[in-house]
């Protein structure tokens, strides 16, 4: 690849495109001299709006929103492939790697609240047999043990697009990452009241990485990319986080398919994590020495991995 110029993928939902803009305007801060540059591509992902994640899996799709790219890295076609980190398998292509940059927006899902719903609602204090729209199997099954009266609607699609179907009535609220709030945050002229943080993360545990940013590339470049990612490298305190957390869905599998939360509070340094099979919930929270992480990884493993994968 020529070290000078480097092409940046993304998907092309305003979103994803957002966030690839902020990992360029980096590298161009850190490289001033870099020729920078990007392509849009449409995923599997963004075109079978039809079909449930789950579904996809069972037809045997998975990375459905980062295959496309990681195909266009394979070609020569990219250079860095921009993802959020949640959306990446837990096993990656021969030859590519996978590594965190920028600091981690905020891990929380956010419920965000139709105009039929009083501003302040939680999802405590929603109405009761309200329509929640996800199409996240992890959230609705931690949502179901909170509120088992709420009636869940699979709404799919970029956000603007889950915001519009909210906004027309095809549910009562919406369950969606915060951290793309925080990176675009004038989504449709939003009121900020109607954006409200879910519950703590040990009731809603987040997706292994969420609010993450992550680019691929392919491993025998390395030694040319590598050296131009390090002053985009996260906290250390943020990298082991998310190391923690992928450990464990490595371990285990996890994917779109299977409801599986997993977190690292950095606030006080405690590893929580949720899985579902069947109609069985394992939950388990462990003390993380950041220094010595292995231990409470392998028995967060251990407490989770109790139950057959699907």
């Amino acid at each position: 690849m020529n070290a000078t110029r480097i092409i940046l993928g993304t998907r092309n939902s305003p979103l994803a495109l957002a966030q690839t803009e902020r990992v360029q305007a980096a590298l161009a801060q850190a490289w001033p001299k870099l020729n920078l540059s990007s392509q849009s591509m449409t995923t599997l992902g963004d075109t079978q709006l039809q079909q449930s994640f789950s579904q996809l899996v069972q037809a045997g799709h998975t990375g459905v929103f980062v295959k496309e790219l990681e195909q266009a890295l394979l070609t020569g076609r990219i250079d860095l492939a921009v993802h959020s980190y949640k959306d990446i398998p837990s096993q990656q292509p021969e030859g590519l790697t996978v590594c965190p940059v920028l600091p981690r927006d905020d891990a929380r899902d956010a419920l965000i609240l139709g105009p039929q719903i009083c501003e302040g609602s939680t999802l405590e204090t929603l109405p009761p047999g309200a329509r929640l729209g996800t199409a996240s199997t992890r959230r609705q099954a931690m949502v179901k043990r909170l509120r088992p009266d709420l009636n869940f609607i699979d709404i799919r699609g970029n956000i603007h697009t889950r915001l519009k179907k909210l906004e027309a009535g095809q549910c009562d609220a919406l369950l969606l990452a915060m951290a793309g709030f925080e990176r675009m945050p004038d989504f449709l002229g939003l009121a900020k009241p109607r954006i409200v943080p879910c519950c703590p993360v040990s009731q809603l545990i987040p997706a292994p990485a969420q609010g993450q940013l992550a680019v691929e590339y392919r491993t025998a470049d390395a030694s040319i990319i590598e050296p131009l990612l390090a002053p985009l490298l996260p906290s250390p305190a943020q990298q082991i986080a998310t190391q923690a957390e992928r450990a464990v869905l490595t371990a285990l599998a996890g994917g779109c398919s299977v409801p599986l939360g997993v977190y690292l509070n950095p606030q006080d340094a405690t590893l929580y994590g949720w899985i579902q099979s069947g109609q069985t919930c394992y939950q388990h929270q462990v003390a993380l020495d950041v220094y010595a992480p292995e231990s409470a990884i392998a028995e967060m493993i251990q407490h989770l991995g109790q139950t057959e994968q699907p």
